[in-house]
Order: structure tokens, then C-alpha cells, then sequence
């Protein structure tokens, strides 16, 4: 997963066409789920009223994609280029609590990875911790 110019702010990096046609195949089909993975919990976050929590299906989705917290660390620590924040900073910013807790406890979300934040008072923008910027 890295940031590209896609519509979701997200692209493809797909092997290098080394190895066997079989193990690229599931390689791309791996990262393509990882993908589909991340867009899903961006999202879910993202549209989450306040104190509102992960949906079952988000948290399976994460849970089998990715069989440790190593793994489920690099994926929800993921950074949305358009956005400038992981999915535990808007979570901590929009004061969704149990969210933060599933991806601190659950995927060990890096809490010092700074995302981009405006004060709407006077429109400046700050990149600081997603703890900062909790309510």
C-alpha cells in the first residue's frame, strides 16, 4: 500500500514479477485485500458519528487479512495521502473512543505517527500526534 493518485487516495504496488506466475498471483491478490482492508477502516472511521465503534465485519476483515499485531500495526498505521491522517487520528479526533481502544489494543496503532490538524478558528494546520488532537 502507498499513497497514489487514485480517486481514494490509495493505489496498487504490485510485486516486481519475480518468482512464479502462481505466488505473484497470490502475492497481488494478498495486497489487493490489504488494500480493500485499509479503504474500508479509512473509511468506517472517517463516517463515524462521535463514540461511534467499528463495524463487525471491518474488525474480521483485519483480524484474518492479518494473522499478528505486526502486520495489523503496518496496516492501520497507514497514512491516507489526501487526508494526512491514520485512521487512529481521526478516530481520536473525532472522540471515538472504543475505535481508538480496538486499534491501540487490537493492532497496535503507532500513537506517535503525527497527522495533519486545522484549528477552525483561525484555519492554521498543525501536524501533531493523534493523542494532541483527542477529545
Amino acid at each position: 500500500l502507498n499513497g497514489g493518485g487514485s480517486a481514494s487516495g490509495w493505489k496498487l504496488q504490485l510485486s516486481n514479477g519475480q518468482g512464479s506466475s502462481s505466488h505473484t498471483q497470490k502475492s497481488e491478490e494478498y495486497t489487493r485485500k490489504q488494500l480493500k482492508a485499509y479503504q474500508d477502516l479509512y473509511n468506517e472511521v472517517r463516517q463515524a458519528p462521535p463514540l461511534g465503534i467499528l463495524s463487525y465485519k471491518v474488525k474480521c476483515d483485519i483480524e484474518n487479512l492479518c494473522s499478528d499485531k505486526d502486520e495489523r500495526r503496518l496496516l492501520v498505521s497507514k497514512v491516507h495521502r489526501e487526508s494526512g491522517c491514520s485512521p487512529l487520528f481521526i478516530a481520536c479526533k473525532k472522540g471515538n473512543i472504543e475505535i481508538v481502544e480496538y486499534l491501540l489494543s487490537h493492532c497496535d496503532a503507532d500513537v506517535e505517527q503525527k497527522g495533519l490538524y486545522e484549528v477552525q478558528d483561525d484555519r492554521t494546520v498543525h501536524h501533531v500526534s493523534p493523542l494532541w488532537c483527542a477529545r
